[in-house]
């Protein structure tokens, strides 16, 4: 992967994160919801953070 590439993949789970975040606050009062979403946002953090790694 180019560094082009790898920067807009990098934008875009960065952007996924922020969404999941935000889905994750919108949710507290619904726990099924709100731990799926914190799931999610983990999932998107290591893999930004191991895309850096590269």
């Amino acid at each position: 992967m180019d560094n082009k590439t790898k920067s807009q993949v990098s934008d875009s789970l960065q952007s996924a994160h922020s969404l999941a975040v935000l889905l994750a606050r919108a949710s507290e009062d619904d726990l099924p919801t709100n731990h799926a979403a914190l799931q999610i946002a983990q999932l998107i953090d290591k893999s930004v953070n191991a895309l850096g790694d590269q």
